[in-house]
């Protein structure tokens, strides 16, 4: 990481003087980093150097069939090196271990020293298996018991943890110790491997992939959300990012709906409220949730119908629709056509009728950005990384990143500029010198047999060794250019960009990784990362609204006396219990011989021809008390005056 006159004052070895309170986190990927490779110790012997065999002489290739104790060698095959005693075993990873023909002597020790801190617990473990062809039970041929110490500056004793100091067994095995340096602050340690006990016969192994690992971070959780494309699909997807913790991990969804996965990613979420816990493998187990995750659809289309209240048959109804398209469909469920092809409907419905609106949503062809967070402005949220995030890295820790406005806050030897926008923020990052690690990643949903853009914008933040980033989508490499920052030592901006198509995929988990592991130089910030494809989408949308027909019948039953004479008292109508009033009187023949108030009813009999009339009462339709129209019919008989004639006889 150190640049310009910091890497200039530390140039002797880059390594040897930085302090690595960062560099042996657990990554977020949850695997502890080797501080070994970052520390130039050739842990897994693919390279040369970064150890010394005290008292022991390298016979590389060790193909000479006749190696004798205090022989070893950087080989991808045992057997060739003794042809009478060893049998063939290969590495345990990658193409070389290191085979050896034991004596009493420190056989491999880590050099240069590495830099701790005291009162932290680290892990120091190997991988190692017997080559002898006699065996692990063969007496006359022993077993090598192998010494591990960590001295200088540890004050610290080992703690075997798991596997055997003994190497009795024919196939590969794990040893793993556990050691905490005394007291606190900076501790130089150095770690030894000897076999103090090793005879003349037997005591002949392999070693492999020696490991020194730091306690993980605690372990966090972050999201990114897609929200459903339609008002009523159930296409949202949840992913969850851990951070710390001990891989692998378990993600248990609850909410509207609940699901347990390896993956951390939840696809085909309707609306809702939801969390995501992560479980880890720590021992014991610790367990991490988000927040509320609310997944929202976009506004539905919305019908209504005015007036409301009690609605009488024939009344006027005004259908508006809302958030469809731009033109409209109606029906009714008595089979009425409506013709309107806008968002408003006129009817006047005589029953109870159900009104059908349907519409299509097709939003502008846009590219919009899928990726959550793209400008860091969320600061860590919603994104993994292997690298360790740290707030600062004062002393210059490989394999970690920061979320800063300006690079040179966070390490002095980095350039001095802000974001690319000026304003806000950026990842910045001293580049892993393992390989494979990803600086970035994010998972998101595509359409299928689609071209998306990836573009990411970079600046090298120190001038020499810049980072050569490597795109993967999907576990496989999309093509890229240019693939490194451009800007050399002064601060400036490039874009990297690719083309990946979607064909049958529904997600794409994007990692951006930089493929140079070089612990000098090797220093980037990252900003404004992209991921787009022209997407327009369509929504088909309905909905219902239902107008109730209603209105109590009003009673207007009512009767008169009859039959009533000329010369009697005007009558006046009698209603029964609960007669509606307001009403009109009618004759309902419209005769024209009959005088009555059209508003009492009463009958002006002197003005009235004789005979019989129905008498029509009727009532208005009233919507304010939700009454409909009514009437009902009487018959009166109006008799003219009887005449009286005197008899002959005076009778």
């Amino acid at each position: 990481m150190q640049s310009n006159f910091f890497r200039f004052i530390f140039s002797s070895n880059k390594v040897l003087n930085k302090l690595v309170l960062f560099c042996f986190l657990i990554s977020i990927n949850s695997y502890a980093q080797n501080l070994l490779v970052g520390n130039n110790n050739n842990p897994g012997f693919e390279g040369t150097g970064g150890f010394q065999a005290n008292g022991f002489t390298n016979i590389s290739p060790g193909t000479s069939g006749t190696s004798s104790p205090g022989n070893y060698a950087l080989t991808g095959d045992s057997g060739p090196m003794n042809l009478t005693s060893f049998k063939s075993v290969t590495p345990h990873s990658g193409t070389k271990m290191m085979v050896v023909d034991a004596n009493n002597q420190i056989f491999w020790q880590g050099n240069p020293n590495i830099q701790l801190v005291g009162g932290t617990t680290y892990t120091f473990s190997y991988w190692v298996i017997n080559v002898n062809k006699n065996g692990t039970s063969n007496p006359a041929f022993p077993n090598p018991v192998i010494n591990f110490a960590a001295v200088d500056q540890c004050g610290c004793t080992p703690i075997l943890k798991s596997g055997s100091a003994t190497v009795n067994n024919g196939t590969w095995q794990q040893v793993i110790y556990e050691f905490t340096p005394s007291g606190t602050g900076s501790k130089w340690v150095r770690f030894e491997l000897s076999t103090p006990s090793a005879t003349a016969n037997g005591n002949d192994f392999a070693i492999d992939d020696i490991s020194l690992t730091a306690p993980p971070q605690p372990l966090t959780i972050s999201n990114s959300l897609v929200n459903p494309s339609c008002p009523t699909s159930a296409d949202g997807v949840i992913v969850a990012y851990p951070n710390g913790g001990v891989a692998p991990f378990t993600y248990t969804l609850a909410g509207t709906s609940s699901a347990t996965n390896s993956t951390g990613i939840f696809q085909g979420l309707a609306s809702g409220s939801y969390t995501v816990s992560v479980t880890d493998s720590n021992t014991p187990p610790t367990t991490k949730p988000t927040g509320t995750i609310t997944v929202v659809n976009p506004a539905d289309i919305t019908l209504s119908a005015t007036p409301t209240g009690c609605i009488l048959a024939g009344t006027a109804i005004t259908l508006t629709a809302a958030n469809g398209g731009a033109t409209y469909g109606w029906s009714a469920s008595t089979g009425i056509p409506i013709i309107d092809t806008d968002n408003v409907a006129n009817v006047t419905p005589l029953v109870t009728t159900t009104y059908t609106v349907t519409s299509t949503t097709v939003s502008p062809t846009t590219n919009a950005n899928l990726i959550g967070n793209p400008s860091f402005e969320n600061g860590t949220s919603g994104f993994y990384s292997d690298y360790t995030y740290s707030t600062t890295n004062t002393s210059g820790a490989q394999f970690a990143y920061g979320i800063v406005k300006n690079a040179n806050t966070w390490f002095s030897g980095f350039i001095s500029g802000p974001d690319r926008s000026g304003s806000g923020f950026m990842l910045v990052a001293d580049g892993a010198t393992s390989p494979n690690s990803v600086i970035w990643s994010q998972t998101v949903p595509v359409e299928t047999s689609k071209s998306y853009t990836f573009s990411f914008w970079v600046q090298a933040l120190v001038a020499n060794s810049p980072a050569q980033f490597q795109v993967l989508i999907n576990g496989s490499p999309i093509t890229i250019s240019p693939i490194s920052p451009t800007n050399g030592g002064s601060a400036g901006w490039n874009q990297i960009s690719g083309i990946w198509n979607s064909g049958v995929a529904t997600i794409a988990t994007i990692k951006i990784i930089d493929t140079n592991i070089a612990s000098a130089g090797n220093d980037f910030a990252l900003d404004d990362i992209s991921f787009s494809a022209p997407t327009s989408k369509s929504c088909n949308l309905s909905t219902q609204i239902t107008v109730s027909i209603g209105g109590s019948t009003p009673i207007t039953t009512f009767s008169y006396t009859t039959p009533i004479c000329k010369n009697a008292t005007n009558p006046s109508p009698t209603g029964v219990l609960g007669f509606v009033t307001g009403g009109t009187y009618s004759d309902d023949n419209a005769t024209g011989l009959l005088s009555i108030n059209s508003s009492t009813g009463v009958i002006n009999l002197s003005a009235s021809a004789s005979g019989t009339y129905i008498i029509r009462y009727s009532v208005a339709a009233n919507p304010s008390i939700c009454q409909l129209a009514g009437s009902s019919t009487t018959t009166i008989t109006i008799n003219n005056v009887p005449s009286v004639t005197a008899s002959p006889n005076g009778r």
